[in-house]
C-alpha cells in the first residue's frame, strides 16, 4: 500500500499570502537583507505597484516574465508582483550563460526579462534577450535605463487593479538542472503552489514567531518555497546575497534566525569558517538541508559546533518539499524523514510493481502539489506522470518507521 503523510485540508491562497503579516504586524520587518528592511506594508505596496506596472507595460495575465537575478530582496518582490497580477514567474538560474538563457527564453516564450545590470554582456550575446516582446527590465543599472525595477515599484499607474488569477492558472515555471538533457520547464499552477506552500509550512511547523533564513538560491524551488513558507506564516524572511561566512555570519548575529535552510556544500563552508562560533547558531530551532546527501562528516562537525543535528529533507522542482524529519519528532540521522502533509509515496521496481518495506526502488509521489506538467512538452509530461503519480527517478527505501 502507498504510504501517506498527514491530511492537508486546504491550500494557502497565493495572491493573499501576505495577509497574516499585514493584519497582525503591518509595520514590523517582513523582509530583511544586508541592504535594507521592508515592513509588511512596504512589501505589499511595492509588490502591488510592481504588479500593476508590469501590466501597464502591455503584459497580460498568463504571459511569462523571466528573471535573471542573483539573490536580492527585489527577486521576492518580483515574484509577489507576478503572483498578484496573474503573470507567470519564470526564474532562470543566475549561472546561465547565453545559450542556456536562450533555451529558457525559447521554451517559456517569455515576453519580458528582469535582469541584473551586471549581466549586460551576456544579454548582448544572447540571441533572444533583446528581441523579447516587452524587452528587458533593468535592475541595479546606473545609466537611467527604462523600464527599471526600481521605477516599477515606486508608484502604481492609474489603470484598473490586476485581476486575481484562478486556481488553474499557471503561476511559475522552474527549470530543471538539465543533467539528463535540455532543461525542462516545470510548471506550477496557482493551486499547486498553494498546496505546496501549505505543506512545507506545516512540515516545518512554521509560525509567525519564526525568522527564516533560506541560505540557497531564490531562483530554485527550495529557496522559493522556504521564503514563501515564511511570509505566509507571518514570519520574517532574511535574504542572503551569497552563502559564505562573510555574508551569513553577520545575518545570523544581527537577525537571529530560528530556521536555517542550506545545501550541504554551503553548510560545510559555513561550519568550517574560522569566524563561526556556537553562539551564532543559538537562536536556530531547525537547520534544514536538502538537494544532496548530508555527509556524516558534515553532520558531526555541525553538531559539535551548533549543539544539535542537521535535519534532512527531500524535494524537487516537480513536487516541492515532500519529506522532512519532523522538528517536534524523531530526527533519524541518514534519513530524509517522513512524508509532509498532503503527500503519498510508493517505492516501485522498474516494472512499476510496488516494493516491500525496506526494499530499494524508485520513488513515486502523488500529491496536489505535483507539477501540472512541463511547459510546452507534453511528451515529457506523459513519460513522468502516470495516473496522477510522478516518477522522481530517485532510488530510496522506506524503513519500518515510515
Amino acid at each position: 500500500m502507498p504510504l501517506s503523510g498527514p491530511k492537508l485540508d486546504r491550500p494557502i491562497r497565493v495572491p493573499d499570502l501576505l495577509a497574516g503579516g499585514l493584519q497582525h504586524k503591518p509595520d514590523e520587518p517582513a523582509l530583511v537583507s544586508a541592504e535594507r528592511s521592508w515592513s509588511w506594508r512596504e512589501l505589499d505596496r511595492a509588490s502591488s505597484n510592481y504588479a500593476a506596472n508590469l501590466l501597464a507595460l502591455g503584459l497580460s495575465p498568463g504571459d511569462r516574465v523571466a528573471s535573471l537575478m542573483p539573490n536580492r530582496d527585489a527577486l521576492l518582490i518580483h515574484y509577489l508582483g507576478c503572483l498578484k497580477s496573474g503573470l507567470v514567474a519564470t526564474p532562470l538560474n543566475y549561472r546561465y550563460m547565453p545559450p542556456e538563457i536562450d533555451h529558457a527564453l525559447e521554451v517559456s516564450g517569455a515576453a519580458v526579462l528582469l535582469a541584473h545590470a551586471e549581466r549586460d554582456a551576456d544579454l548582448a550575446a544572447s540571441k533572444l534577450a533583446r528581441r523579447l516582446l516587452r524587452g528587458v527590465i533593468g535592475y541595479g543599472a546606473k545609466d537611467g535605463r527604462a523600464p527599471s525595477f526600481e521605477s516599477l515599484i515606486e508608484r502604481r499607474p492609474g489603470a484598473a487593479e490586476p485581476t486575481t488569477p484562478g486556481p488553474a492558472a499557471a503561476a511559475a515555471i522552474f527549470f530543471t538542472s538539465g543533467s539528463t538533457g535540455p532543461a525542462k520547464g516545470v510548471t506550477h499552477s496557482v493551486e499547486t503552489l498553494g498546496w505546496l506552500i501549505a505543506g512545507v509550512m506545516r512540515g516545518c511547523e512554521a509560525t509567525a514567531n519564526d525568522v527564516i533564513l533560506p541560505g540557497s538560491s531564490l531562483s530554485h524551488i527550495g529557496g522559493f518555497c522556504f521564503s514563501f513558507m515564511g511570509l505566509t506564516a507571518g514570519a520574517q524572511v532574511i535574504v542572503a546575497r551569497s552563502f559564505d561566512g562573510p555574508e551569513l555570519l553577520p545575518l545570523l548575529r544581527r537577525h537571529r534566525p530560528t530556521v536555517l535552510v542550506m545545501l550541504p556544500a554551503a553548510l560545510f563552508g559555513l561550519v568550517r569558517d574560522h569566524g563561526a562560533v556556537h553562539e551564532d547558531f543559538a537562536s536556530i530551532r531547525l537547520c534544514l538541508s536538502g538537494g544532496d546527501k548530508v555527509p556524516a562528516q558534515l553532520e558531526r562537525e555541525f553538531t559539535a559546533l551548533a549543539g544539535f543535528p542537521i535535519d534532512e529533507s527531500f524535494g524537487m522542482s516537480e513536487i516541492g518539499i515532500a519529506t522532512v524529519n519532523p522538528p517536534s519528532g524523531l530526527n533519524k540521522l541518514g534519513s530524509v524523514g517522513r512524508l509532509i502533509a498532503g503527500y503519498q509515496m510508493a517505492i516501485r521496481d522498474e516494472n512499476g510493481t510496488e516494493m516491500a518495506t525496506g526494499a530499494e526502488g524508485r520513488l513515486w509521489i502523488k500529491s496536489r502539489c505535483n507539477t501540472v506538467g512541463y511547459w510546452g512538452n507534453p511528451e515529457a509530461t506523459k513519460a513522468t506522470i502516470k495516473g496522477g503519480w510522478l516518477d522522481t527517478g530517485d532510488v530510496m527505501k522506506v524503513d519500518a518507521d515510515g
